[in-house]
């Protein structure tokens, strides 16, 4: 006779989990089947899951055997026997037995002899047990023929049947004295029995928690957790526990086997993506790799599983490990600590790469993350930029993702599943909890074409084996198969939750208290423990605490914990925030409880919750504001916004800055000005009135001296400039307190100053710049105060003052060191390897005391140079070149004096300075825009050429020879292969275009393209393609192909004829720009308003795709001069629509640097055959322009005049001229 089935299935499971037997704990649970599914319900929905946490921590996967359903109904009494104690021998020496009023079924001689026979285990002992029940013989195998040292038995008795459901109660019939005494008996021996414990209990929730602390009693003493000094081995040894676990249910069937093999050769060539849907199995796929990978010789490989430790979001966590393991490998070699600065980690990835290459050079090493899209969304990581897209010839990178994010390497679908995948899943799964099923059942599982994922599927029998009765199997798969979508089969598992855990306590119901004219949010909803749970999670921004979440729905840990327990089956904890595990989940959630509440129902308890909250929190920053927008409470949120707390710590990095752009650009910028002068005011208040100490103490009332003055003469004086004067009569004051808070304030409105100048509210950031500079050079006055000097006089004001002090300037004991730290390193080199990491604004005003001391005139001389150079950036977008020279000559003194002449900052003003002398259409000479741009770039690329042993000349002209060129493209093979960031500049990018834009200008354009291709890949490099400093060099490489197409029109004409033309373009015709037709007066200065750039979170640069998209773009082919025009034509058009794409993406629509684009873009279309479209580009951008700089502005005046140049022409083709 042929083997049992479970012979079969068993052996199948041996062949798929060999390698991690060792580390699985197998679990059976016997009793008796009728009169225990409350104690096995328990188990499944209380007790497994937290047991199935605490597994995979310590490496382990939980199999648990619970045979109420999976011995087919119509299986001979000889198969069950066979089944139910093959189990027991399998899941040895762990059993959970529950033994009530009932003895259960007992197998007659006959039976037990053929299941002897057939079984595939030693079962020849059960004939010496006839008339013993099939629970009695399971507790014989466990417990009675082991060894007292071997037993891990844990056996619950049930005194009393008044638990049980009256059904139940009902059909339980009377077994008779027999079975009775059996009965009896058999609690007596098994409460003497040694080494196993044994527990009486009334109801089944008086022994979950003594359940759960039982069975991990079992597992911490034959699996402790291991403790690893180092927590990098422990990382290694999760992410390889949760590869264990995925790869033992993973079924490799024939078409999966051959993906992977192409994934495998594909890697080979470039780095490869394995792009699916939530759910379709790219984690398990993933394991299977490696597990592949590691039977072959010469391999090595290094796995990350992002979300599946706490910290494994976060991709500098990804970095120190990938860092880690390449020391290891290095075996030596690398003997320098791994850099504890991102940008430090990005910039030494490639180096440590090429030595590890040299080490392994016999080997390959396979590099492997899973769920990029997983990241936390932290420094822009999604843009990938930290990934080195360029490897040594023997390294080899594969990562899974649910979309493409931004890599445009190899990509690779994720195969769909079919109908004979569906077979080996069931069959596979089935085997791993001993468990079979009628072949009509098993059918149709296996032709559920609508099941399209194993996340499905799995998610069926995961249900299946939690809610399954033998008696009612087949009506219950059905149930779960009406399903049409994963959606509606999670809402199945969401209502069984409701059922078990929505009862364990009430929720507490907050009120949010809007703004008056703001809606009132939604009130407070009757919803229970599990729908509060689910949608708040889901709404939150980033994810929640678990003490947040518990304080929110108003319970203690203690009421809820088993709630917890099942929610861990959906959720993963990234830094200490709560998140769904798969965005299927958040899907499901939106699709089966949004319709039940009102819109906004979560937001509206979040906002409620956070509003508590101090605002320093930066949870609150976090998360507040989100709800606020969604509720419309849009007064409340300014009034968060303005917090000076908020605004200077969301101010302090790129990523918070662009949030706070996007916050006020949705209530309208112009609130912004007023609040945050304001807000301003109210700080100098604070400050002129507070201790010396400490910026932040609350103002106090005014004194009785103070008050008699008020009285008096000075009644009339307003209060801050009573206040002002007050403090500087005071005879206690002493100057270092005045300079200091001076500092303080000037600092505080300039980075006002500077956000408002990002949003194009120009004419507020000017006032702002000239306050922060009349407080630095005169003291503290209100803004209606400093506002009456002319800006002249304070600029000239300002240059004598630093003109003064630097003619007999000589450096003391505490200046010449400041351009050293403690470690010796100039100040250059120490920010460079710092990796130019923003401060916020409370730490960059710390950092100039500490090196200046705060009684010094140079810390002062310093804060003024910054609010020049910004203010500077603001007079050039507003087309006041002489008023941004003069500021920027001032800055320029301060800077060589204080930082030294090749400093970061002073290389910057040259830049700075260049832009004007292109504006100037100054370029040839010693002081043009050439030799200064030269300068610039040849003080940044300093570590980099001395990196690369990499020799430039530096002439004051404007040639730039073959080493020039080299330097290029060195600078383009290093965003190749990933090693830019954080090794060049990131005020580089700005001006290498800019020298671009100078060598168009002297109209050699074919130079001009090569160094536009290196703007945009350093650009791309460091910022992402979506940023806004992209959109700049796109339009710009749109005008060079514009140019180029007029040039070779007026090449085709006769010379009179170009003469004409050119006059007339000279004079309005939509051929003249500013700053000689390539590019415009913006150009350049919206990236980097003060040196640093502003980084998104859209996209980010691929070496591969990116010169792939270049090269179609400006690779012109050889061909009549009329397909060289219209393929030019071609190229401009799709360089202005990207650029258009990014501004509105990133600046919005309404932005000036938007219309530039436009007018770029209108440029263009004028010359070719469907010029009449430029009109309505030309008006848009007059309509921006005007909105937002006024009409008389020089570059309003600039579009008005293309305008004008286009009616004309429209007369004159329409014969009315």
């Amino acid at each position: 006779m042929p083997p049992s089935f479970y012979a079969t299935v068993l052996a199948l499971q041996g062949v798929l989990a060999t390698k991690f037997k060792s580390r699985t704990f197998r679990l059976f649970v016997s009793s008796s089947f009728l009169d225990f599914q409350l104690e096995r319900s328990l188990l499944h929905e209380k007790v497994f899951p937290k047991l199935r946490r605490e597994c995979e921590a310590r490496g382990l996967i939980l199999n648990e055997v619970d045979l109420r359903w999976g011995v087919p109904i119509d299986a001979a009494s000889p198969d069950i026997i066979d089944a139910c104690l093959t189990e027991v021998h399998h899941c040895l020496p762990y059993i959970v037995c529950f033994l009530g009023s009932r003895y259960g079924w007992c197998p007659s001689q006959d039976d037990l002899l053929e299941a002897a026979r057939t079984s595939s285990v030693d079962l020849s002992w059960i004939v010496e047990h006839e008339g013993s029940s099939i629970t009695h013989l399971e507790i014989i195998s466990s417990i009675f023929r082991q060894r007292p040292e071997a037993r891990r038995a844990l056996v619950y008795i049930r005194d009393c049947d008044d638990c049980l459901p009256a059904e139940t109660r009902d059909a339980i019939t009377p077994e008779g004295l027999e079975k009775s005494m059996r009965l009896d008996t058999l609690k007596r021996t098994l409460t003497k029995t040694e080494a196993i414990k044994c527990r009486h209990y009334n109801a089944p929730e008086d022994i979950a928690e003594v359940l759960l602390q039982d069975i991990l009693e079992l597992v911490n003493r034959d699996f402790p957790l291991r403790l690893f000094e180092d927590q990098f081995d422990n990382e290694a040894f999760c992410h390889s526990a949760f590869a264990r676990s995925r790869l033992a249910s993973f079924v490799p069937t024939p078409a999966i086997t051959s993906f992977v093999n192409i994934v495998i050769e594909k890697a080979n060539e470039k780095p490869v993506m394995i792009r699916g849907a939530s759910g379709t199995g790219k984690s398990s796929l993933a394991a299977f790799i490696i597990d592949k990978l590691s039977r072959t010789s010469k391999t090595q490989i290094h796995c990350h599983f992002i979300g599946q430790t706490s910290h494994s979001g976060h991709y500098v966590n990804v970095l120190q490990r990938l860092l880690h393991q390449l020391q290891v490998w290095a075996n030596g070699v690398l003997e320098e600590p791994i850099p504890d600065d991102p940008t430090k980690m990005m910039a030494a990835l490639p180096a440590w790469l090429a030595v590890v290459s040299d080490v392994l050079n016999d080997q390959t090493v396979y590099i492997i993350f899973d769920a990029l899209n997983q990241l936390q969304d932290v420094d822009n990581a999604r843009n990938l930029a930290w990934i080195p897209q360029v490897l040594p010839v023997n390294f080899r990178l594969i990562v899974t993702s649910i979309t493409d994010m931004t890599w445009t390497s190899n990509i690779l679908q994720m195969p769909n599943m079919d109908a004979s995948q569906r077979q080996l899943i069931v069959s596979s799964y089935l085997s791993a909890h001993g468990k079979d099923l009628h072949q009509r059942d098993r059918q149709k599982l296996i032709d559920a074409s609508h099941i399209s994922s194993p996340m499905h599927l799995k998610l069926v029998l995961d249900e299946l084996r939690v809610i399954g009765r033998h008696d009612r199997l087949s009506k219950q798969i059905d149930l779960l198969l009406q399903a049409d979508n994963i959606y509606d089969l999670l809402g199945v598992v969401f209502q069984r939750w409701e059922t078990s855990f929505a009862h364990l306590c009430p929720v507490k119901a907050w009120h949010f208290m809007a703004a008056p004219g703001e809606p009132q949010g939604t009130p407070a909803p009757s919803w229970n423990l599990v729908e509060a749970t689910l949608l708040l999670l889901r709404c939150a921004r980033q994810g929640l605490r678990e003490q947040e979440l518990l304080e929110i729905l108003g319970v203690e840990r203690a009421q809820v914990v088993y709630w917890l327990h099942a929610l861990e089956e959906v959720i993963q904890s990234q830094s200490g925030v709560l998140i769904f595990a798969h965005a299927t989940i958040e899907e499901s959630i939106d699709h089966v409880y949004s319709p039940r509440f009102p819109k906004n129902t979560a937001a509206t308890i979040l906002a409620a919750y956070f509003s508590q909250q101090p605002d320093s929190s930066v949870r609150k920053m976090e998360e507040y504001p989100h709800q606020l927008l969604a509720l419309n409470a849009k007064t409340t949120l300014a009034e968060f916004l303005s917090s000076y707390e908020v605004f200077a710590t969301m101010c302090s990095t790129d990523f918070s800055r662009l949030e706070l752009s996007f916050f006020w650009r949705q209530m309208g910028t112009d609130q912004a000005c007023d609040r945050y002068r304001r807000m301003l005011e109210s700080r100098m208040n604070l400050l002129a009135r507070g201790s010396t100490t400490s910026t932040f103490q609350i103002s106090k009332t005014p004194s009785l001296h103070e008050s008699a003055a008020l009285n008096g003469s000075d009644q009339n004086i307003p209060r801050r400039a009573f206040l002002v004067r007050a403090l500087s009569q005071d005879s206690s004051c002493h100057r270092e307190d005045t300079l200091k808070r001076r500092i303080k304030l000037a600092h505080e409105i300039s980075a006002v100053g500077k956000c408002l100048h990002e949003w194009a509210e120009y004419d507020d950031a000017e006032r702002l710049f000239a306050w922060s500079l009349n407080t630095c050079l005169q003291g503290m006055q209100p803004l209606l105060l400093s506002s009456r000097i002319p800006l002249t006089d304070l600029v000239t004001l300002a240059r004598d003052r630093i003109k003064k002090y630097f003619e007999n300037y000589v450096e003391n004991d505490n200046i010449h060191k400041s351009e050293e730290k403690k470690d010796g390193l100039p100040i250059s080199q120490q920010q460079a390897q710092h990796g130019f990491k923003l401060l916020s604004l409370d730490e960059r005003v710390a950092q100039l005391f500490a090196r200046f001391g705060t009684d010094s005139e140079e810390a002062l001389l310093m804060t003024v140079a910054e609010v020049c150079e910004q203010f500077a950036r603001l007079k050039t977008h507003k087309a006041d070149s002489a008023m941004a020279a003069n500021l920027l000559r001032a800055a320029f003194i301060v800077r060589t004096n204080l930082d030294g002449p090749t400093h970061k900052a002073t290389s910057d003003i040259l830049g700075d300075l260049a832009w004007l002398c292109v504006l100037g259409k100054k370029y040839t000479k010693a002081d043009g825009a050439v030799s200064l741009l030269k300068q610039g770039v040849y003080a940044k690329t300093t570590s980099f050429r001395e990196k690369l042993n990499f020799v430039v000349s530096l002439t004051k002209d404007a040639h730039l020879d073959r080493d020039w060129m080299k330097l290029f493209r060195a600078l383009r093979q290093a965003c190749s292969d990933g090693s830019a960031r954080g090794a060049i500049d990131p005020y580089l990018p700005a001006l290498i275009n800019r020298l671009a834009v100078s060598l168009c200008g002297l109209d050699d354009l074919n130079t001009a393209e090569e160094i536009y291709a290196c703007s945009l890949d350093v650009h791309e490099a460091l910022f992402g393609k979506m940023h806004p400093a992209v959109a700049t060099v796109c339009g710009d490489m749109g005008s060079l192909c514009t140019r180029k197409v007029r040039k070779l029109k007026k090449a085709s004409k006769p010379r009179n004829s170009q003469h004409t033309r050119k006059g007339v373009q000279n004079r309005d015709g939509p051929c003249q720009t500013v700053g000689d037709g390539c590019v415009n007066s913006e150009s350049n200065f919206e990236d980097s308003c003060d040196g640093s750039l502003h980084i998104s979170d859209s996209d980010t640069y691929n070496p591969s795709g990116g010169s792939e998209e270049r090269n179609a773009l400006l690779d012109i082919k050889n061909s009549t001069e009329s397909d060289q025009i219209d393929e030019l034509h071609t190229k401009s058009l799709q360089w202005f629509d990207r650029a258009l794409r990014i501004r509105a993406a990133t600046l919005g629509t309404e932005h000036p640097f938007y219309a530039t684009i436009l007018m770029q873009k209108a440029d263009a279309l004028m010359e070719t055959k469907d010029w009449k479209l430029a009109g309505a580009f030309f008006e848009e951008a007059v309509r921006i322009r005007e909105a937002k700089l006024g009409s008389g502005n020089k570059l309003t005046l600039t579009v008005k005049r293309r305008l004008q140049f286009f009616h004309k022409r429209l007369r004159t083709a329409d014969g009315t001229v």
